[in-house]
């Protein structure tokens, strides 16, 4: 997961509120695989699923487990994903904290907790439920794994499981864009035109906020998968992104013509007013809430929105970031699993917490409720039968597959290094406070850093 997220639940005593989720469950397939521990047992479970659609899965999550282990009560506590960092470490450092916690990719958070001892290794857990045999893809998989020193990430064992996939893709407003005549883009030059178009007509064309760091290497990432793949092409920039984020390669040049070229579009989307005004101070949900009301054309963000783009008053869809030129084909897409959730080594309930983690993760039933909710269920391909063409589920649920069929589900930049994501150089860029060769060379310098630290 990404490095998203976005606003506070607080403690849920589950076992108060799970009567409307249990509903949801009824009639369920009998997916319980061990059976229930003898006497009361707590399970605490920490996690950032805090948007309405990935709280309902998670609500739902546990009604079923309660009701496999009627003598066990969950305790969860979701956080916007900062906070939840910030928690978890000080709470691990000190032998405390959840049996299930947060563990996100890379270097935010499941590097350093591998290094350090802090969580499971899951081989035996994914062997016993079949995670990685039955669900999403092996180059997805590798994206929670980790050598057993925690020295190379995208090989070795497997240290989280998500409750979903997740992507990032171009939500647009359909009604406007039938009512100004425009196509949905194949090409970089069409989205431009696009936005030219939104522009023209009075209205902001791209929805977005720098107030937080991890927004803006969302969309500059899908800007840069274009350039790369225009580079050299679809294929070898999916494997120059691959290279960067997992394999940490030092022969990744951050100032590759390519790159520059990258930062200097975005740089001039800002500069020409393809951002929402104001967008340097603005929060991502802030953002959100202005392309709702229908006060932008697009909004180049993930699929934690979905549910709350579906409920727009206006028709919404979603395309996939467009290459430079058509012969391009598809390029990578940001995305990969949604923020996992490991087992804390100190947890006295580590075969429970792998129950739960098998429910999050397996569940049929919830996975029917993260399409009814417009997530992205870690089914591949995702099952479009029934669902309606021309909205926004359709279309979301149909880039997941083509991004899977053609490989080319792309990287979350800031996982590369443990301070990537804190990284403001893209947002002091945006705001005219570095130029984008200097941004470039701070990308390198903190990359170099980073590679030259584990030697």
């Amino acid at each position: 997961m990404t490095s998203k997220k976005r606003g506070w639940i607080g403690l849920l005593a589950v076992a108060a509120m799970t009567v409307a989720a249990a509903g949801l469950w009824a009639g369920g397939q009998g997916e319980a695989k061990g059976a229930a521990t003898a006497g009361p047992v707590k399970l605490t479970v920490w996690d950032v699923h805090t948007v309405e659609g990935e709280n309902a899965i998670m609500n739902a999550v546990i009604a079923r487990f309660q009701k496999d282990h009627p003598n066990v009560t969950v305790e969860r506590t979701a956080r916007q994903l900062d906070d939840d960092k910030t928690a978890t470490m000080a709470a691990l450092n000190a032998g405390a904290g959840p049996d299930v916690v947060t563990a996100n990719n890379g270097e935010t958070e499941m590097g350093p907790m591998v290094r350090a001892g802090y969580i499971v290794n899951l081989d035996s857990y994914s062997a016993k439920y079949g995670w990685e045999k039955n669900y999403l893809s092996p180059s997805l998989w590798n994206r929670a794994k980790y050598t057993t020193d925690g020295k190379t990430f995208g090989t070795g064992s497997l240290y989280g499981v998500p409750i979903m996939g997740e992507l990032v893709g171009v939500y647009y407003n359909r009604d406007l864009f039938d009512k100004l005549g425009i196509a949905v883009p194949k090409t970089f030059a069409d989205f431009e035109a696009a936005a030219e178009k939104l522009k023209a007509a009075g209205v902001v064309p791209i929805a977005y906020g720098a107030a937080e760091v991890w927004p803006f290497f969302q969309i500059w990432a899908d800007i840069l998968a274009a350039t790369l793949s225009d580079q050299i092409g679809s294929a070898a920039a999916q494997k120059w992104l691959s290279d960067a984020v997992i394999k940490g390669d030092p022969s990744i040049k951050w100032t590759d013509p390519a790159v520059l070229k990258a930062a200097q579009i975005i740089k001039r989307w800002a500069d020409t007013g393809y951002f929402t005004k104001g967008f340097t101070g603005l929060a991502i949900n802030d953002a959100l809430q202005l392309f709702l009301a229908g006060k932008t054309g697009m909004f180049v963000q993930g699929s934690w929105f979905a549910s709350d783009v579906a409920k727009a008053s206006f028709n919404a869809g979603m395309f996939a970031f467009p290459p430079m030129k058509a012969s391009d084909g598809m390029v990578s897409q940001v995305g990969g699993m949604t923020t996992p959730n490991g087992i804390n080594k100190a947890s006295k309930n580590k075969d429970l917490a792998a129950a739960f983690l098998d429910i999050m993760l397996s569940s049929t039933d919830a996975h029917a409720i993260e399409r009814d909710n417009f997530m992205l269920p870690p089914t591949i391909p995702a099952d479009l039968k029934g669902v309606k063409l021309g909205i926004v589920v359709y279309d979301l649920l149909q880039l997941w597959n083509d991004m899977n069929k053609n490989d080319r589900v792309g990287q979350y930049l800031d996982w590369t290094t443990p301070d990537m994501g804190s990284q403001d150089a893209g947002p002091l860029m945006l705001a005219g406070n570095l130029t984008p060769e200097q941004f470039c060379q701070k990308m390198q310098a903190t990359y170099t850093a980073w590679i030259t630290s584990k030697k």
